[in-house]
């Protein structure tokens, strides 16, 4: 600007000059060229100023407008979360207070909590100590009477949002909302509190996810504590404020100012913006743009100003000129010569100067004029270009649609992006319909019209199939239509960008997803028959074992013993791999019975009685006096077979005690053990799979006991109990529901000699087959064995079997279901028929006992084989 004032001024003096002070025409030159610049450039100041506070008004009223609807729909997700706990915590009270496991039970069956509170949802009594913790955090026991959501919520009895704090994992930024709960009379009795993690999706992520221009922010501020909760400047997460006096702007909104404004943000730049304060949290938004960004139109316009009036100057003194030292002819033959041209057709040529005077200066101004213009043009016309370069680069084309003449116009990239040719067609909106994907020509149509009629912009994305290749790619569109002032749309405008290349790295990603999930399953099915070729020698030695003991030399006893624990200890951790499997496949079917509570601790005392006794250890029962109840025997003597097995185990001196006792109203079986014991913080692993802790005297089990307990516990919707302290000891306690009274148990029928059988064997290993075979027939059952089921097709004849007994993995692909399906179609439908098996696989166990098929385990013992020969022979005699 001051080159240019100063490069007019030195114009001005060296005409003065030239001229002589005293000539008329210099006189009314410069008063006329002075009374044009005072007016000119007074204008173009005062619009410039005009323009930027009209700019600033808009700006704060759009951006007010923004802050309200933020702080409104935020506003309106705390009191949808508080009212929901305040609805929960009327339906509490002492009596939910004094049983925490329902408690717990009520609050997990809250379907909006794990919607409202990503950071869970607590129960805490009066003293601010966490009685229930959903989903479970590890925060039970935990006090939080020092947090003031907790002070406010007890000693005032008024629900509340609680100041963001960082939790227990770093930099994880968290605030609570609280209510009070109340007793009868209206006291509080404890707190319902539910937790939002910023760091997660949450009902705030309007502040983050909002769309923001020119560079601004969002802030959402605690006053109270003076914070930034969340931003859109993640590095400003959890800042403090500064103090008060510090920042006059910043107090002003602490105080609770609520509308548009320009200051100095905390980080000392000059922002514009707009303030709305949230009621239900006592909070405030803000969203701020720097005032550079947001006036730099302005500041354009200013710049452009000053140019072109200097430059209208310029042409005024020029002109002044002009007119009063020439005559007037010259001035009208350019007129003319001006005329002629313009009605032309052809690019504006530069007019002829006929001698060099006031007139010819002018012409010499509308050339140049002209040459500028000429600049323009083609600079407007590499801009063009560029900005077509950058939407080929970015893969991004625009469009308009001009509604009132029905006229489509787009850039060459979207041309590109659905393979026509420009120009292909105009204002047909069908025939771009047409481009796209049959099944998202519809949703393209709904969003625009709905758009349209609705207002506001849409969003989608679809399917195209180009034109000039048939191959499909995928488009993102985003448009907005313009409105006349009685809201009639009048125009609308958007792009489209190819996202052919994000939709296959989408793509990619689910492939890998899919790969790594099928390479899992194929690790479960190795694992699965790998315990099956396990299992294989494990048989035959079982069936050996049991030839022997029924052998009376008196030199093989010790072998025999040595063997039989060898057999043990091998087929526990196999057994316990089958009941996981088993619960795991959902094939255990519970089915309650009354059950007389000291006759079942009776039985588990029985079956551990000699461990412990071989151990040194003091085995204690005590009894219910009478207690009954109700529950599925086989899986509750299982859980306790479990939890006794592994005190004794894991008890070096000392001894065990069962007892039934009362707790919370309830019978409940516990188990005490002055063990080795383990801490509290690993409470919460220990029934996990294959979960030792890291002493040595743990490995000697197969790490699966405690597994099973919980599995099976689960299934029965039973409670446990556990506490322990290192070094002393543990306890185990098994809740048990009431049960009606136990009539006294029949005398158990003698079960007769199995009848000699004719029995169908197929087993395709070796070393399995010989050793069923013998043990089958030293049972004086006829054997008819193959090693598949064409070759046992074969051997039978016409001659039906009684029973057909199959492994279920066999050689070929083969497996027991074919062979006793191939038998059953030849003989009877209803033919019994053993399945034997070693797969943990849940699938398969689950596929097995949907058939109607017997089921025996691997390792196999002969008197369960025996016993399964005969139900099974009697059941179909029946």
């Amino acid at each position: 600007l001051s080159t240019l004032v100063r490069k007019v001024t030195m114009f001005m003096i060296g005409n003065f000059l030239r001229w002589h002070l005293r000539s008329l025409k210099t006189r009314v030159t410069i008063f006329s060229v002075f009374i044009f610049l005072i007016s000119i450039w007074t204008l173009a100041f005062y619009s410039s100023r005009m323009l930027r506070e009209d700019m600033e008004d808009d700006l704060g009223k759009q951006q007010f407008a923004m802050a309200s609807y933020m702080a409104s729909d935020i506003d309106g997700g705390f009191k949808d979360r508080m009212d929901a706990l305040e609805l929960v915590a009327k339906a509490l009270g002492p009596d939910f207070l004094g049983q925490p496991a329902a408690l717990q039970n009520y609050i997990e069956q809250q379907i909006m909590f794990p919607l409202f509170f990503n950071g869970g949802v607590m129960v805490l009594d009066r003293h601010g100590t966490a009685i229930v913790d959903f989903p479970v955090a590890g925060r039970v026991g935990l006090n939080f009477l020092n947090r003031d959501f907790m002070v406010t919520a007890l000693t005032e009895g008024k629900s509340n949002v609680g100041g963001p704090v960082l939790g227990k994992q770093p930099n994880t930024p968290i605030f609570v909302m609280a209510v009070p709960i109340r007793d009868n009379k209206g006291d509080v009795i404890g707190v319902l509190a539910g937790a939002t993690e910023l760091a997660k999706p949450n009902f705030l992520d309007a502040i983050t996810k909002a769309y923001s221009s020119n560079g601004g922010y969002h802030y959402l501020v605690d006053p109270k504590h003076r914070l930034i909760v969340t931003t859109t400047d993640k590095r400003r997460i959890m800042a403090q404020l500064p103090d008060p006096g510090v920042n006059p702007y910043i107090d002003r909104n602490m105080r609770g100012y609520e509308g548009p404004s320009t200051g100095i943000n905390a980080l000392g730049v000059e922002v514009l913006a707009s303030t709305m304060g949230i009621p239900a949290a006592g909070w405030y938004v803000v969203t701020s743009i720097p005032a550079a960004e947001a006036f730099a139109p302005v500041h354009e316009m200013q710049r452009r100003m000053v140019l072109v009036t200097a430059m209208l100057t310029l042409l005024a003194a020029s002109a002044t000129w002009w007119m009063l030292r020439r005559e007037l002819t010259p001035m009208i033959a350019a007129a003319k010569t001006l005329a002629t041209q313009s009605a032309s057709d052809q690019p504006m040529r530069s007019l002829p100067i006929v001698k060099q005077d006031e007139i010819g200066e002018l012409v010499g101004g509308f050339n140049r004029l002209l040459e500028t213009l000429a600049q323009r043009e083609n600079d407007l016309l590499t801009s063009k270009n560029k900005l077509s370069e950058a939407q080929s680069i970015a893969h991004i084309g625009s469009w308009e649609l001009d509604l009132v003449h029905n006229r489509l116009t787009w850039s060459e990239e979207m041309y590109n992006i659905f393979g026509l040719l420009p120009g292909a067609f105009g204002s047909d909106y069908e025939t771009f319909l047409d481009t796209l994907h049959p099944d998202d020509r519809n949703v393209v149509d709904r969003a625009y019209i709905s758009s349209l009629e609705e207002g506001g912009r849409y969003n989608i994305e679809y399917r195209i199939i180009r034109k000039s290749d048939g191959q499909l790619h995928w488009g993102e569109a985003r448009g907005e239509h313009e409105r006349d002032a009685s809201g009639k749309a009048i125009r609308s405008y958007g792009t489209v960008q190819d996202i052919t290349e994000r939709k296959r790295l989408e793509s990619d990603l689910i492939a890998a997803k899919a790969e790594a999930e099928r390479a899992n399953n194929a690790k479960s099915r190795f694992l699965a028959a790998a315990s099956h070729d396990l299992r294989q020698p494990l048989l035959a030695l079982s069936l050996y074992v049991s030839l022997i003991k029924e052998s009376s030399t008196p030199d093989g006893a010790d072998l025999k013993v040595k063997l039989q624990s060898c057999v043990a200890n091998l087929s526990e951790l196999l057994n316990d791999l089958l009941d996981v499997s088993k619960l795991d496949a959902g094939v255990v079917k519970p089915e309650p019975t009354d059950i007389d509570v000291d006759a079942l601790l009776a039985s588990i005392a029985a079956v551990h009685s000699a461990e412990a006794e071989l151990k040194g250890l003091d085995l204690h029962v005590h009894y219910s006096g009478g207690a009954v109840a109700r529950t599925d025997h086989r899986l509750i003597q299982q859980i306790l077979n479990n939890l006794v097995a592994n005190a004794i185990r894991y008890t070096a001196q000392g001894g065990v005690l069962i007892a039934c006792r009362r707790h919370r109203g309830k019978h409940w079986v516990e188990v005490w053990d002055t063990g080795i014991g383990f801490a509290e913080d690993q409470a919460g692993i220990i029934f996990e799979e294959f979960q030792q802790l890291g002493d040595d005297a743990r490995n000697r089990g197969s790490g699966l006991g405690l597994s099973i307990v919980a599995k099976a516990a689960a299934l029965l919707d039973l409670e446990i109990r556990v506490r322990s302290r290192p070094g002393r000891g543990s306890m185990f306690a098994v809740e048990l529901p009431p049960g009606a009274m136990v009539a006294a148990p029949l005398p158990a029928a003698v079960r007769g000699a199995t009848r000699q059988l004719r029995i169908a064997l197929v087993e395709d290993n070796a070393m399995a087959l010989e050793a069923m075979v013998l043990a089958l027939e030293s049972s004086r059952h006829e054997v008819i064995w193959a090693k598949s089921g064409r070759e046992l097709i074969d051997k039978l004849g016409q001659q039906a079997p009684d029973l057909v007994i199959s492994d279920y993995r066999l050689a070929a692909g083969e497996t027991g279901f074919d062979v006793i399906a191939a038998v059953r179609n030849l003989f009877a439908d209803d033919l019994p028929a053993i399945l034997i098996t070693g797969d943990t696989d849940p699938a398969v166990v689950r596929s097995m006992t949907d058939r109607g098929i017997a089921l025996l385990y691997k390792p196999l013992d002969m008197e369960a084989l025996q016993l399964a020969i005969a139900e099974l022979v009697e059941r179909r005699a029946g």
